[in-house]
Protein backbone atom coordinates (compact mmCIF):
# COMPACT_ATOMS: atom_id res chain seq x y z
CA UNK A 1 0.00 0.00 0.00
CA UNK A 2 1.32 3.41 -0.96
CA UNK A 3 2.14 5.65 1.96
CA UNK A 4 0.06 8.81 2.17
CA UNK A 5 2.00 12.05 1.76
CA UNK A 6 2.95 13.85 4.95
CA UNK A 7 1.39 17.24 5.68
CA UNK A 8 4.50 19.07 4.48
CA UNK A 9 4.19 17.29 1.12
CA UNK A 10 0.55 18.36 0.79
CA UNK A 11 1.58 21.91 1.65
CA UNK A 12 4.24 21.71 -1.04
CA UNK A 13 1.57 20.84 -3.60
CA UNK A 14 -0.60 23.74 -2.43
CA UNK A 15 2.30 26.19 -2.62
CA UNK A 16 2.89 25.41 -6.29
CA UNK A 17 -0.30 27.40 -6.96
CA UNK A 18 -0.98 29.47 -3.83
CA UNK A 19 1.04 31.95 -1.83
CA UNK A 20 2.48 31.16 1.59
CA UNK A 21 0.35 33.95 3.01
CA UNK A 22 -2.80 32.34 1.61
CA UNK A 23 -2.03 28.96 3.14
CA UNK A 24 -1.15 30.56 6.47
CA UNK A 25 -4.33 32.67 6.48
CA UNK A 26 -6.53 29.63 5.87
CA UNK A 27 -4.86 27.65 8.63
CA UNK A 28 -4.84 30.55 11.09
CA UNK A 29 -8.52 31.32 10.44
CA UNK A 30 -9.66 27.98 11.85
CA UNK A 31 -11.24 28.37 15.29
CA UNK A 32 -11.81 25.09 17.10
CA UNK A 33 -15.47 24.06 17.42
CA UNK A 34 -16.68 27.11 15.50
CA UNK A 35 -17.90 27.81 11.98
CA UNK A 36 -15.80 30.68 10.65
CA UNK A 37 -16.50 32.86 7.60
CA UNK A 38 -13.18 33.68 5.97
CA UNK A 39 -14.23 35.97 3.09
CA UNK A 40 -17.13 37.95 4.53
CA UNK A 41 -19.51 36.27 2.11
CA UNK A 42 -20.01 32.55 1.58
CA UNK A 43 -16.77 30.68 2.32
CA UNK A 44 -16.67 29.02 5.72
CA UNK A 45 -14.35 26.82 7.74
CA UNK A 46 -15.40 24.09 10.15
CA UNK A 47 -13.12 21.88 12.23
CA UNK A 48 -12.45 19.52 9.32
CA UNK A 49 -12.58 21.84 6.29
CA UNK A 50 -8.82 22.18 5.85
CA UNK A 51 -8.26 18.47 6.38
CA UNK A 52 -10.93 17.67 3.79
CA UNK A 53 -9.53 20.17 1.28
CA UNK A 54 -6.00 18.83 1.65
CA UNK A 55 -7.13 15.22 1.36
CA UNK A 56 -9.02 16.14 -1.81
CA UNK A 57 -5.80 17.51 -3.30
CA UNK A 58 -3.90 14.36 -2.34
CA UNK A 59 -6.58 12.13 -3.85
CA UNK A 60 -6.70 14.14 -7.08
CA UNK A 61 -2.92 14.04 -7.50
CA UNK A 62 -2.90 10.32 -6.70
CA UNK A 63 -5.48 9.73 -9.43
CA UNK A 64 -3.28 11.66 -11.86
CA UNK A 65 -0.36 9.46 -10.83
CA UNK A 66 -2.49 6.37 -11.45
CA UNK A 67 -3.28 7.52 -14.98
CA UNK A 68 0.36 8.26 -15.63
CA UNK A 69 1.36 4.82 -14.34
CA UNK A 70 -1.20 3.08 -16.54
CA UNK A 71 -3.44 1.87 -13.72
CA UNK A 72 -6.46 3.57 -15.26
CA UNK A 73 -7.35 5.98 -18.06
CA UNK A 74 -10.11 7.85 -16.22
CA UNK A 75 -10.92 8.78 -12.64
CA UNK A 76 -13.38 10.99 -10.77
CA UNK A 77 -12.63 12.24 -7.26
CA UNK A 78 -15.70 12.91 -5.12
CA UNK A 79 -14.27 15.42 -2.70
CA UNK A 80 -15.34 18.69 -1.17
CA UNK A 81 -14.85 21.59 -0.70
CA UNK A 82 -14.66 22.58 -4.38
CA UNK A 83 -11.75 24.62 -5.67
CA UNK A 84 -12.12 26.48 -8.96
CA UNK A 85 -13.00 29.88 -7.46
CA UNK A 86 -9.89 29.99 -5.25
CA UNK A 87 -7.22 32.37 -6.55
CA UNK A 88 -3.54 32.26 -5.64
CA UNK A 89 -4.06 34.46 -2.58
CA UNK A 90 -7.83 34.45 -2.14
CA UNK A 91 -10.52 32.00 -1.00
CA UNK A 92 -14.03 32.53 -2.31
CA UNK A 93 -17.17 30.81 -3.53
CA UNK A 94 -16.90 27.90 -1.03
CA UNK A 95 -13.35 27.23 -2.31
CA UNK A 96 -10.19 27.18 -0.18
CA UNK A 97 -7.55 25.79 -2.56
CA UNK A 98 -7.69 25.39 -6.34
CA UNK A 99 -7.51 21.62 -6.58
CA UNK A 100 -7.71 21.36 -10.37
CA UNK A 101 -4.93 23.87 -11.01
CA UNK A 102 -2.71 22.27 -8.37
CA UNK A 103 -3.36 18.98 -10.14
CA UNK A 104 -2.46 20.46 -13.52
CA UNK A 105 0.91 21.61 -12.25
CA UNK A 106 1.47 18.23 -10.63
CA UNK A 107 0.55 16.45 -13.88
CA UNK A 108 3.16 18.40 -15.79
CA UNK A 109 5.74 17.79 -13.08
CA UNK A 110 5.41 14.00 -13.53
CA UNK A 111 5.66 14.04 -17.31
CA UNK A 112 2.32 14.94 -18.86
CA UNK A 113 3.30 17.46 -21.51
CA UNK A 114 0.10 19.05 -22.82
CA UNK A 115 -2.66 19.41 -20.20
CA UNK A 116 -6.17 20.85 -20.57
CA UNK A 117 -8.40 21.91 -17.70
CA UNK A 118 -12.04 21.64 -18.83
CA UNK A 119 -14.56 23.24 -16.47
CA UNK A 120 -18.28 22.52 -16.99
CA UNK A 121 -19.53 23.91 -13.69
CA UNK A 122 -22.41 26.39 -14.04
CA UNK A 123 -20.11 29.06 -12.59
CA UNK A 124 -16.99 30.36 -14.30
CA UNK A 125 -13.78 29.12 -12.66
CA UNK A 126 -12.39 32.58 -12.05
CA UNK A 127 -9.61 31.25 -9.84
CA UNK A 128 -8.39 28.82 -12.47
CA UNK A 129 -8.63 31.55 -15.11
CA UNK A 130 -6.60 33.96 -12.96
CA UNK A 131 -3.92 31.36 -12.24
CA UNK A 132 -3.68 30.56 -15.94
CA UNK A 133 -2.93 34.21 -16.65
CA UNK A 134 -0.13 34.14 -14.08
CA UNK A 135 1.37 30.98 -15.57
CA UNK A 136 3.72 31.06 -18.55
CA UNK A 137 3.48 27.40 -19.53
CA UNK A 138 2.59 27.16 -23.23
CA UNK A 139 1.32 23.59 -22.83
CA UNK A 140 -1.37 24.31 -20.23
CA UNK A 141 -4.89 25.23 -21.41
CA UNK A 142 -8.20 26.19 -19.81
CA UNK A 143 -11.63 25.68 -21.37
CA UNK A 144 -14.73 26.78 -19.49
CA UNK A 145 -18.45 26.54 -20.26
CA UNK A 146 -20.59 28.41 -17.76
CA UNK A 147 -23.70 30.52 -17.36
CA UNK A 148 -23.06 34.05 -18.56
CA UNK A 149 -23.82 37.12 -16.41
CA UNK A 150 -23.74 34.95 -13.32
CA UNK A 151 -21.54 34.53 -10.25
CA UNK A 152 -18.63 35.34 -10.14
CA UNK A 153 -19.38 37.60 -13.14
CA UNK A 154 -16.21 36.73 -15.00
CA UNK A 155 -15.43 34.63 -18.07
CA UNK A 156 -16.85 36.73 -20.87
CA UNK A 157 -16.04 35.42 -24.34
CA UNK A 158 -13.89 38.47 -25.11
CA UNK A 159 -11.50 37.49 -22.29
CA UNK A 160 -10.37 34.39 -24.20
CA UNK A 161 -6.76 34.00 -25.28
CA UNK A 162 -4.74 31.39 -27.16
CA UNK A 163 -4.72 29.24 -24.02
CA UNK A 164 -7.90 30.32 -22.25
CA UNK A 165 -11.22 29.58 -23.95
CA UNK A 166 -14.28 30.98 -22.18
CA UNK A 167 -17.70 29.95 -23.51
CA UNK A 168 -20.51 31.67 -21.58
CA UNK A 169 -24.01 30.27 -22.13
CA UNK A 170 -27.26 32.22 -21.86
CA UNK A 171 -29.52 31.40 -18.93
CA UNK A 172 -32.72 29.42 -19.46
CA UNK A 173 -31.47 27.61 -22.54
CA UNK A 174 -31.04 23.86 -22.08
CA UNK A 175 -29.79 20.63 -23.62
CA UNK A 176 -29.82 21.63 -27.29
CA UNK A 177 -27.80 24.80 -26.67
CA UNK A 178 -25.31 22.93 -24.49
CA UNK A 179 -24.80 20.11 -26.96
CA UNK A 180 -24.49 22.43 -29.95
CA UNK A 181 -21.83 24.47 -28.14
CA UNK A 182 -19.82 21.39 -27.29
CA UNK A 183 -20.10 19.89 -30.77
CA UNK A 184 -19.25 23.10 -32.63
CA UNK A 185 -16.83 24.88 -30.31
CA UNK A 186 -15.63 23.00 -27.22
CA UNK A 187 -14.85 19.55 -28.59
CA UNK A 188 -13.16 20.92 -31.75
CA UNK A 189 -11.01 23.16 -29.52
CA UNK A 190 -10.08 20.16 -27.41
CA UNK A 191 -9.30 18.09 -30.50
CA UNK A 192 -7.10 20.84 -31.92
CA UNK A 193 -5.08 21.05 -28.71
CA UNK A 194 -4.76 17.24 -28.61
CA UNK A 195 -3.84 17.01 -24.92
CA UNK A 196 -2.05 14.19 -23.14
CA UNK A 197 -4.41 14.63 -20.18
CA UNK A 198 -7.73 16.39 -19.55
CA UNK A 199 -8.47 17.51 -16.00
CA UNK A 200 -12.14 18.16 -15.35
CA UNK A 201 -13.61 20.72 -13.01
CA UNK A 202 -16.73 18.62 -12.78
CA UNK A 203 -19.50 20.82 -11.49
CA UNK A 204 -23.04 19.43 -11.76
CA UNK A 205 -24.89 22.61 -10.79
CA UNK A 206 -25.97 23.33 -14.37
CA UNK A 207 -28.66 20.68 -13.77
CA UNK A 208 -32.24 21.87 -14.18
CA UNK A 209 -33.06 21.10 -10.54
CA UNK A 210 -30.04 22.82 -9.03
CA UNK A 211 -30.79 26.01 -7.04
CA UNK A 212 -27.59 27.80 -8.07
CA UNK A 213 -27.96 28.00 -11.84
CA UNK A 214 -30.37 28.32 -14.75
CA UNK A 215 -28.88 26.36 -17.65
CA UNK A 216 -31.42 23.52 -17.36
CA UNK A 217 -29.11 20.62 -18.19
CA UNK A 218 -30.39 17.11 -17.54
CA UNK A 219 -28.83 13.95 -16.16
CA UNK A 220 -28.83 12.65 -19.74
CA UNK A 221 -26.71 15.65 -20.77
CA UNK A 222 -24.01 14.57 -18.33
CA UNK A 223 -24.08 11.05 -19.78
CA UNK A 224 -23.75 12.60 -23.26
CA UNK A 225 -20.85 14.74 -22.10
CA UNK A 226 -19.11 11.74 -20.57
CA UNK A 227 -19.34 9.78 -23.82
CA UNK A 228 -17.83 12.68 -25.76
CA UNK A 229 -14.82 12.90 -23.45
CA UNK A 230 -13.98 9.21 -23.24
CA UNK A 231 -11.42 9.37 -26.03
CA UNK A 232 -9.14 11.23 -23.62
CA UNK A 233 -7.35 10.33 -20.45
CA UNK A 234 -9.32 12.27 -17.85
CA UNK A 235 -9.22 12.94 -14.13
CA UNK A 236 -12.17 14.83 -12.64
CA UNK A 237 -12.59 16.64 -9.34
CA UNK A 238 -16.02 17.52 -8.01
CA UNK A 239 -16.87 21.21 -8.04
CA UNK A 240 -20.49 22.40 -7.63
CA UNK A 241 -23.77 20.51 -7.40
CA UNK A 242 -26.24 21.40 -4.66
CA UNK A 243 -29.42 19.44 -5.24
CA UNK A 244 -28.90 16.24 -3.28
CA UNK A 245 -31.18 14.23 -5.55
CA UNK A 246 -29.88 15.53 -8.88
CA UNK A 247 -26.18 15.49 -7.93
CA UNK A 248 -25.65 11.72 -7.47
CA UNK A 249 -27.74 10.90 -10.54
CA UNK A 250 -25.78 13.38 -12.65
CA UNK A 251 -22.44 12.03 -11.40
CA UNK A 252 -23.55 8.45 -12.04
CA UNK A 253 -24.71 9.27 -15.56
CA UNK A 254 -21.44 11.04 -16.31
CA UNK A 255 -19.45 8.03 -15.08
CA UNK A 256 -21.56 5.68 -17.18
CA UNK A 257 -20.91 7.86 -20.22
CA UNK A 258 -17.18 7.80 -19.54
CA UNK A 259 -17.29 4.02 -19.27
CA UNK A 260 -18.51 3.46 -22.84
Amino acid sequence: MQKEPQTRDIDHLILTAHTKNHLALIEESLIEDEITCIDGQDTYLSNHSIEAAKQGIVNFCQAIDDVKNGKTERALCLSRPPGHHAESSKAMGFCLFNTVFIGALHAQSIGFDKVVILDFDVHHGNGTDAMMRQNNNDNLYFISTHQGDHYPWTGNADTSTAQIHNFPIDANTGSSTMRELYLKRVLPTLKKINPDLVLLSAGFDAHEDDPHGNLNWTTEDYHWLGTHLNNYKTVATLEGGYNLQALPLSVLNFIKGQDK
